[in-house]
């Protein structure tokens, strides 16, 4: 990987915003959406974005877990430094720690899997079998 790309990708994560704006619409906002983890992506490369979906939103506190899970879809367009989000009248449950791909054929993502637990609520984790499209 070219380190000067790699450079840039880190930098549109963290919402810098220096590289050259593209061709994007009046939907993209180059604030980042708020940091997570467990998340999951894919690239998209017809529509030339990596879209991210869910993750857990929480900060531990004291090396206990404060689970945040959301069900939040995010586009990042690297073409405008900005990010776009992205939904649907049904969305999987909050989530984390799933996997998430593109057929490149068909063009469906293919989401499956993760974790859940209310924040608040010691114990396990509910653990997801199903697949989206």
């Amino acid at each position: 990987m070219n380190s000067n790309r790699a450079l840039w990708s880190l930098s549109l994560l963290l919402g810098c915003t220096s590289q050259p704006a593209g061709p994007c619409g009046p939907e993209s906002d180059p604030t980042p959406p708020a940091p997570r983890a467990d998340l999951a992506g894919a690239w998209d490369a017809a529509g030339d974005r990596l879209i991210a979906v869910g993750g857990d939103l929480g900060t531990p506190i004291d090396c206990v877990p404060q689970p945040s899970f959301t069900t939040q879809t995010v586009a990042l367009l690297p073409e405008c430094a900005g990010f776009q989000t992205l939904g649907g009248s049904t969305v999987p449950h909050a989530r984390g720690g799933h996997a998430l791909a593109r057929d490149p054929g068909g063009g469906a993502l293919y989401l499956h899997g993760g974790r859940h637990r209310d924040a608040g609520v010691g114990g396990e984790y509910d653990l997801f079998g199903d697949l989206w499209s």
